[in-house]
């Protein structure tokens, strides 16, 4: 899979400032300056579900969550008709591929929120922690996405996400 091209990049890029952007949770800890790039990066993950479940820009945002202690979950979605958690990591960097680090930390993420350990989480998951509780209570899937301008994802990334599936207890206590 070929990276997205300049051209599109930019044009994606103005999507999501005008679009996504201003309906994002804020920033955390607030008194910290963000590059406008963390926003952007951000803003892929609310786009996403935007174009894959038809919610408007607003909704989607909401579903954001990736800050710092996001523990590699940068939106959190669940879709009531399907019963269907969805699970979101997000990487608006062209130039690279999606790495073993960043499959290792979304994996982490999701071991932590079925064992339901939302103080290892930021505040924007404590933020939700009834609403995900909730959900959690009633899925019967959940879907991880991967979203990012990249070629692709590397083979050891695509080895530790194998790993997680294959594991029956995904990390869950009992």
């Amino acid at each position: 899979m070929a990276a997205l091209s300049p051209e599109y990049t930019e044009i994606l890029r103005r999507e999501l400032s005008t679009q996504y952007v201003p309906h994002l949770p804020p920033l955390l800890p607030t008194n910290l300056v963000q590059p406008p790039e963390k926003q952007i990066n951000r803003a892929l993950s609310a786009f996403a579900i935007h174009t894959l479940f038809g919610v408007s820009a607003q909704v989607a945002s909401k579903a954001v969550i990736d800050d710092f202690q996001d523990n590699g979950i940068d939106a959190i979605y669940y879709q009531t008709e399907t019963e269907t958690l969805h699970l979101f990591q997000s990487k608006f960097k062209s130039s690279e591929d999606f790495k073993q680090e960043e499959a290792q930390d979304f994996c982490v993420g999701v071991k932590l929120l079925l064992n339901k350990a939302f103080t290892a989480f930021n505040q924007n998951v404590v933020d939700r922690e009834v609403e995900i509780r909730g959900a959690l209570g009633e899925i019967d899937f959940i879907q991880l996405w991967v979203v990012y301008t990249g070629s692709g994802v590397t083979g050891t990334a695509k080895t530790r996400f194998q790993q997680l599936f294959e594991d029956d207890s995904h990390g869950e206590g009992g």
